[in-house]
């Protein structure tokens, strides 16, 4: 059985994915770097080896990530996939077509060798365990004006609402298209501090479709609003406005495509 090991490389949210040349067994597929064991060497030895002939670096295995076996033809193969971080250097193409970094949902978006599915799926997976923020949680000081706030002012929908009469506590769940805020109340709670900011929830932004109109919407209801602003970086158009307890508020309209 041939024995083949394979790194996976990460940096910044991304994994390095290598195209095999043109012609022979896999050609233009892409796969993870690595390549044959020869005598004498560990796997792990094997795939440092091979990333420095392949990317001219140094690598550390971090642990194996998975074993795969596959046939070609009437071989049978064993790959064993290391996660590992770059000790030295910056990857350089010695031996493959191309090499790029990408996201893991973009694994799937590339033809890859037949052994290399299974992990690629796998990776895939990893990058969207976490599916949408569900909810926001805020403690107010005043229930029934944060309520008339949130609700009316805001125009939330409110989800439920409950009363808890050991903690002397209420829980409102309003929500805005798929994202909820639990807004509570507690006896005494103290003052959050704003200036200089405290650590834990900076603020809260609400995307708008255009952010003049939500701004005159706002004041016509009460609420007193910071001129507005324009991200350098992205060019989004964005303000500031405050809740009772003078939680910040955003609106942000997003930039066109282009634009920023």
């Amino acid at each position: 059985m041939t024995e083949v090991a394979a790194a996976i490389l990460r940096r910044d949210g991304k994994i390095l994915i290598c195209q095999r040349k043109e012609g022979g067994n896999c050609s233009l597929l892409w796969e993870f770097p690595g390549g044959k064991r020869e005598a004498g060497e560990t796997m792990e030895q094997c795939v440092v080896r091979e990333c420095q002939e392949e990317l001219g670096i140094v690598i550390r295995p971090k642990g194996l990530y998975a074993q795969e076996h596959y046939t070609y033809g009437t071989e049978p193969f064993s790959f064993a996939f290391f996660n590992a971080e770059i000790a030295e250097g910056e990857p350089e193409n010695h031996v493959h077509r191309a090499m790029k970094w990408v996201r893991p949902a973009e694994l799937l978006s590339e033809p890859f060798c037949p052994a290399d599915e299974g992990i690629v799926r796998r990776l895939a997976q990893e990058g969207s365990f976490l599916q949408a923020v569900h909810h926001v949680a805020i403690i107010v000081s005043d229930y029934e004006k944060s309520k008339a706030f949130y609700v009316d002012t805001l125009g939330l929908e409110v989800v439920r609402e409950n009363y808890r009469a050991d903690r002397g506590s209420y829980k409102l769940d309003v929500k805005l298209g798929d994202c909820e805020l639990e807004i509570f109340s507690f006896p005494g709670s103290p003052q959050r501090l704003t200036r200089p900011e405290a650590c834990g929830l900076r603020h809260l932004a609400f995307r708008v479709a255009d952010i003049h109109e939500a701004v005159a919407e706002l004041e016509r209801r009460g609420v007193e609003v910071e001129p507005i602003r324009v991200d350098a970086y992205t060019g989004d158009l964005y303000t500031f406005f405050m809740d009772p307890d003078g939680l910040p508020l955003e609106l942000k309209q997003c930039a066109a495509p282009g634009q920023n």
